[in-house]
């Protein structure tokens, strides 16, 4: 993961460089934006939040300028949503869970309003991001919340794996998704104050998502 950080550093300089050689360049620029945004991944892995953080926010705002001066260019609003998706993550490692369910909302928004490399890439991408909304739920201890963006990825992303050939997006999706369902049966199965039936039930549900995760 250090090699990684410093690889992606090392690009992120020849972006910049490229970039105030050609400054009108929008395509070098949105390298720089990706460059940051692919850092700031690295220097999570790391353990530098605040520098992710730090670079991630540079990504968000370079993007942002890039799609306010070129509105209808789709391939831009899908790299842009991106990037909330990144800076999203990196705040869920920050213990900001809340900051993280608005950038999420955001990029989901954006994959619902513009048809980005057909209709199967759109869906997956929202339902993405629903999974993101309930991961950072759970960092709120709030299990309602978390469960009710997991189904709303399921409904997405079934009937897309239960075809002959599956898209395969969807089916990491949904894993993650039916992984994060049994996430929450388990620490309700652990609660304290349950009759032995329902400390059961919650098991048996557990295991029911646990096993749909690894047959996805």
């Amino acid at each position: 993961y250090p090699r990684a950080a410093d690889y992606n550093m090392k690009d992120l300089a020849i972006y910049q460089d490229l970039a105030r050689a050609d400054p009108k360049n929008a395509l070098l620029q949105q390298g720089v934006a990706i460059a940051y945004s692919n850092t700031a991944a690295a220097f999570v892995r790391v353990g530098k939040i605040e520098l992710a953080l730090e670079y991630s926010n540079k990504s968000v705002d370079i993007m942002r300028t890039l799609v306010a001066s070129a509105p209808q260019k789709a391939y831009q609003q899908g790299k842009f949503a991106g990037t909330l998706v990144t800076r999203g993550t990196i705040l869920i490692s920050a213990n900001r869970p809340e900051a993280a369910i608005a950038d999420f909302e955001r990029a989901s928004s954006i994959y619902e309003s513009r048809n980005m490399e057909g209709a199967t890439y759109k869906r997956t991408n929202v339902a993405a991001c629903d999974v993101k909304i309930g991961e950072a739920a759970v960092r709120m201890q709030n299990d309602q919340a978390a469960a009710d963006p997991y189904h709303q990825a399921l409904m997405i992303v079934e009937p897309l794996i239960s075809t002959e050939n599956a898209d395969l997006n969807a089916l990491y999706v949904a894993a993650d998704a039916y992984s994060g369902l049994g996430d929450i049966s388990m620490r309700k199965a652990q609660r304290p104050g349950q009759t032995t039936d329902q400390k059961k039930s919650n098991w048996a549900e557990a295991r029911s998502w646990y096993r749909l995760s690894l047959n996805a």
